[in-house]
């Protein structure tokens, strides 16, 4: 069950908190940043945890307070590199804040296990010594050493926030990683024992249920655009590859916080925010294409998204990315950056509505059986209810033999 939710742990009291004993269900604290895909996540711990009768459930949701905002931002041109150290300036904000929490609204002896979406916000429980503190599980989508790696982005100042994700890893009954991509990572790079690590898909939230009907529109195909991050997610290219080359044949739908069309673009039609569950529900369900030819992403749940209402996707081979798209079955993926590819892979649906009938029939598949919401979830949240009593079991005078660390679980299931 949720005994409540809140932003930034306003309203809370002792009455709104688990009980100190801890005698009936176990209680979990959940601590979920509100970034981008990490806000529609965090909807579906509240969803799932409170079908569990084993749980009692606390859940915080993470927006930035005003200091955190005007201190933690990045700092104009330097991004990039890391010279402003913004990741680094950002956890150790966050970090100040709970500490805060913890002493007042948020006393950690309430809680047998605190859940923190993502490594960035988990610093303050790292520095508290176990078993003092709750056994913690951190979900992350990527690490800042693969991001390096990845897309290239300066290793040497962004040590600190790899340090740090050092310290919070080590300090973590378990690590939950959006895609294998991930895992690999905190395995290979961070030297965590793989018996810590497992792969929890951010499923969408409503399992998909059958293929879209096409919507007939004057013969027009209809190609969409999801996302905020206009150039990096490459929503400027396609639209200019849109207007070069398939203007008089296809509609540009553009969802998210994107530009105005240019006043003589063509068939182009700007939604900008929309909520979530009208786009799962209205919008997708009458596209015929969704193309994300991004350059840098960890994850596109957008993808995941359209690929439950029986879209094929286009979009970039890179990071997790990959592990959305089964390339030639529900989609094409395509080297990012290469214009000529992109052009031929979209070309290539555009001229042929049986494959994309073919490729959205597989991808709604392809949902159902690896991005299911109702296996992911529920098994996710029986993994924290195992970890929080073994904690529990811990904290018990009959378990004070037991040798510290010897909580670590190993979820084999999850690799």
């Amino acid at each position: 069950m949720n005994r409540s939710i809140s932003t930034n742990a306003e309203g809370l009291r002792p009455s709104l908190l688990p009980p100190e004993e801890a005698d009936g269900p176990v209680r979990i604290l959940f601590l979920s940043s509100q970034t981008l895909g990490f806000a529609t996540h965090s909807r579906s711990f509240e969803v799932y945890a409170e079908a569990n009768p084993s749980v009692d459930a606390v859940h915080v949701r993470l927006r930035p307070p005003a200091v955190i905002r005007s201190l933690g931002r990045q700092v104009p041109g330097a991004g990039r590199s890391g010279l402003d150290f913004h990741r680094y300036r950002y956890t150790r904000l966050w970090a100040r804040e709970m500490r805060r929490w913890f002493r007042t609204r948020l006393p950690l002896n309430r809680f047998d296990l605190v859940h923190v979406m993502t490594q960035h916000q988990a610093l303050a429980l790292a520095s508290i010594p176990y078993p003092t503190r709750p056994a913690l599980v951190t979900q992350i989508d990527a690490t800042t050493d693969q991001e390096c790696r990845e897309f290239g982005a300066t290793r040497l100042w962004r040590r600190p926030v790899i340090a740090s994700e050092r310290r919070v890893f080590a300090a973590s009954s378990l690590i939950s990683c959006w895609s294998t991509w991930a895992a690999d990572s905190v395995i290979e790079h961070y030297g965590v024992p793989a018996g810590r690590v497992m792969v929890s898909r951010p499923a969408p939230i409503i399992a998909p249920n059958s293929c879209r009907q096409p919507v007939s529109r004057g013969g027009m195909v209809r190609i969409c655009f999801v996302g905020n991050a206009w150039e990096r997610k490459g929503g400027d290219r396609l639209l200019r590859w849109h207007q070069a080359r398939w203007k008089d044949r296809a509609e540009l739908h553009m969802f998210g916080e994107v530009p105005d069309a240019p006043p003589n673009a063509r068939n182009v039609i700007r939604y900008g925010p929309v909520p979530h569950a009208e786009l799962m529900d209205l919008h997708l369900p009458q596209m015929d294409l969704l193309v994300i030819p991004t350059v840098q992403d960890t994850l596109l749940l957008a993808g995941i998204e359209a690929a439950s209402r029986g879209v094929p996707v286009v979009t970039s081979r890179l990071a997790g990315v990959s592990e959305t798209v089964q390339h030639g079955v529900t989609g094409l993926l395509c080297k990012p950056g290469d214009e000529r590819e992109f052009a031929d892979a979209v070309e290539s649906l555009l001229s042929s509505p049986d494959r994309r009938a073919e490729m959205g029939r597989n991808a709604v598949e392809f949902v159902r059986t690896n991005w299911n919401a109702d296996v992911w979830h529920p098994m996710y949240i029986d993994t924290l209810v195992e970890i929080a009593k073994r904690h529990r079991a811990m904290a018990r005078p009959a378990a004070s033999g037991r040798k510290p660390g010897s909580h670590l679980p190993a979820p084999a299931s999850g690799r």
